[in-house]
């Protein structure tokens, strides 16, 4: 569900269609650490960034875990991912005030930036921003004393993935959904997070 924020102009909320994805991640089999509960995951890009929330919901034992060995001491998480707004940039940055001032609205527990990987893996010129940009965004946050982590996720294809996806002539949202993918993504495989 979009959140209102009172920067209207600047964030147009998005439609409340389609609901928010629901997935189930196995989470203790592969992740070190405790998931975060609320997660905000931002689809970096020069003249927009996508943004999107997600939600843990609760945790209970994998009634699958008997039939799979491997996930025998397994937990599934149930936890939701929503589109929330697509963000004005300015040849890659931010109104940062605006953009601390939805943080603080949202309340994250983490923050994911989507890490734009050639398709080999390596560093493109967008890649390079993107982490740029997700240092200084953190090193904002430690100034006003949120110190809210920030790390990178691979998002190879996520646009595209969110363009096959929402079809439906709204090109100006799809960063939103790419986003949502991030999310998605982090709730299935949250030790794929890539450190600053």
């Amino acid at each position: 569900m979009a959140v209102g924020c009172p920067m209207k102009s600047a964030m147009p909320e998005l439609p409340l269609s389609p609901p928010p994805h629901q997935i189930a991640a196995d989470t203790t089999a592969i992740s070190k650490h405790p998931v975060p509960a609320r997660v905000l995951a931002l689809d970096f890009g020069v003249k927009k960034m996508g943004i999107a929330t997600g939600t843990k919901l609760n945790s209970r034992p994998d009634p699958q875990a008997a039939v799979l060995p491997e996930q025998t001491h397994a937990e599934s998480t149930l936890a939701l991912s929503s589109p929330h707004s697509v963000f004005p940039m300015d040849n890659g940055h931010p109104n940062w005030e605006q953009l601390r001032a939805l943080i603080d609205q949202l309340t994250p527990e983490l923050i994911l930036v989507g890490l734009p990987l050639n398709m080999d893996g390596t560093d493109s010129h967008l890649s390079k921003r993107a982490t740029k940009f997700a240092k200084r965004l953190s090193h904002r946050l430690k100034e006003v004393h949120r110190p809210i982590p920030v790390k990178l996720i691979d998002e190879r294809l996520s646009s595209a993935e969110a363009r096959s996806q929402h079809k439906a002539g709204r090109d100006q949202i799809i960063d939103a959904y790419a986003a949502q993918l991030l999310v998605d993504a982090f709730f299935n495989q949250p030790d794929q997070l890539i450190e600053l």
